[in-house]
């Protein structure tokens, strides 16, 4: 994992270059050194695979680390200060009702809202296809027509756009008298 160091061995009289091997054989080396190295020599060996391994699982841990804020995708980021509106208790017989959502571009790429979904035809979003710029604010409509629908009613609206977080829900609920 580490690498490989050459490491001069005085024993018996004469000097044996060791070679130690990558720490995944560290069986094989620790069976090298108990052949050719005295108990101290190899003790020292050990203290020092070990500590490069210490090394290597830092330097592993910062590489992860940086990749990790790397990763994080610039672009394009859509937020909004209020994702839910609650028109309260309507009258059927007064139509319509609508409120109108701030939509936040908190990214440093335009936002392009590509499309709104809604669950029914009786919601209906209003939005400007101009993109809209990093740190800016746009607007979407949202209307409800409670007609033929008493009781409570509970609708998420679908934001899709060139967001990376994908897509962005707002939701309106109310009663219909």
């Amino acid at each position: 994992m580490v690498g490989f160091a050459n490491l001069p061995i005085l024993y018996e009289s004469f000097t044996l270059i060791l070679n130690i091997l990558p720490s995944s054989l560290g069986a094989f080396t620790s069976i090298l050194l108990s052949i050719f190295a005295s108990s101290e020599v190899v003790e020292y060996l050990k203290l020092r695979l070990r500590n490069m391994k210490k090394i290597g699982y830092i330097l592993s841990a910062v590489l992860l680390f940086v990749g990790v804020l790397m990763a994080q995708t610039k672009g394009a980021v859509i937020s909004s200060p209020a994702t839910e509106f609650d028109f309260g208790t309507i009258k059927e017989a007064n139509g319509k009702v609508s409120h109108t959502f701030i939509i936040r571009n908190a990214g440093d790429a335009p936002l392009v809202i590509t499309r709104v979904a809604t669950p029914c035809a009786c919601t209906t979003p209003e939005y400007s296809r101009e993109p809209i710029a990093p740190g800016k604010e746009g607007k979407i409509t949202v209307t409800y027509n409670p007609a033929g629908r008493p009781g409570p009613f509970y609708k998420n609206i679908a934001i899709y756009s060139n967001g990376r977080d994908g897509a962005f829900t707002i939701r309106i609920k109310g009663t219909v008298e």
